[in-house]
C-alpha cells in the first residue's frame, strides 16, 4: 500500500507564497512561467500574483495512476508556434507540483532547450521528493526552487483525482535525516522556502 499524505490549499498557498518570496528576492528573474498541467496549474497561477508575468502551459504525464509510471513522459500538449517564438531565447520558469523521478523537468527542460534556446530556464516545485532520482533538477536546471521537501509518500493535492477516505491521517512532520536537494546546490543556485 501506498502511504498517501492530503495536502490543503491553504498549505498549497503558504508554499507558494514563500516560493514567490524567494523568486523575487533571487537574481533570476523570469519572463514567462511555464506551467506543467495538470500539477503545476494552480501553483502557477498563485505564483503569478508574485511575479506578473505570463503563464503558458504544456501537458507532460509520466503516471497512469497512483505510484504506476509510464516508462516515458507523454507529451499530451505543447505550445504553438506564435508562444514559442515569444519565448524564444527568455528566461523561464517552469512550475510544477512534485519532483519525484525527474523525468518530467528534464523533458520539459529538453524541450524548451530544443524549441527556444532559452536565455535561462529555472523550475519552482513545491515539493521535492528526498528519493533517488533518475534526473536531479540540480544537474539540469540553472535556477531551482523548492518548497518543501517531503519523503516517499504520495501526495494528495487539492486538486487531485484521488478517492479522499483513502488518504492515512496527518502525522507529525519529521526532519529529513537524508541531505536535502539544496545541500548539493550553490547556495546562489537553489533556495529552500
Amino acid at each position: 500500500m501506498v502511504y498517501k499524505k492530503r495536502v490543503f490549499f491553504d498549505d498549497v498557498c503558504e508554499i507558494v507564497n514563500d516560493l514567490g518570496f524567494s523568486l523575487k528576492a533571487s537574481t533570476f528573474k523570469p519572463d514567462f512561467i511555464i506551467a506543467i498541467a495538470g500539477g503545476g496549474l494552480i501553483p502557477a497561477r498563485l505564483l503569478r500574483n508574485h511575479l506578473n508575468i505570463p503563464i503558458l502551459t504544456i501537458n507532460l504525464k509520466l503516471y497512469r495512476d497512483v505510484a504506476i509510471r509510464n516508462e516515458n513522459v507523454k507529451m499530451l500538449q505543447f505550445l504553438d508556434q506564435y508562444s514559442l517564438r515569444r519565448i524564444k531565447n527568455k528566461k523561464l520558469l517552469i512550475v510544477d507540483e512534485i519532483h519525484d523521478s525527474g523525468k518530467t523537468a528534464r523533458k520539459a527542460f529538453e524541450l524548451f532547450l530544443f524549441h527556444t534556446k532559452p536565455e535561462n530556464i529555472g523550475i519552482a516545485v513545491l515539493h521535492h521528493k528526498n528519493v533517488k532520482k533518475e534526473s536531479k533538477v540540480e544537474e539540469v536546471f540553472q535556477n531551482v526552487f523548492v518548497g518543501k521537501e517531503v519523503g516517499d509518500e504520495w501526495i494528495v493535492y487539492p486538486w487531485s483525482e484521488e478517492d479522499k477516505d483513502e488518504i492515512s491521517p496527518p502525522t507529525t512532520p519529521t526532519t529529513p535525516t537524508t541531505p536535502t536537494i539544496c545541500d548539493t546546490i550553490p547556495d546562489s543556485k537553489c533556495i529552500l522556502s
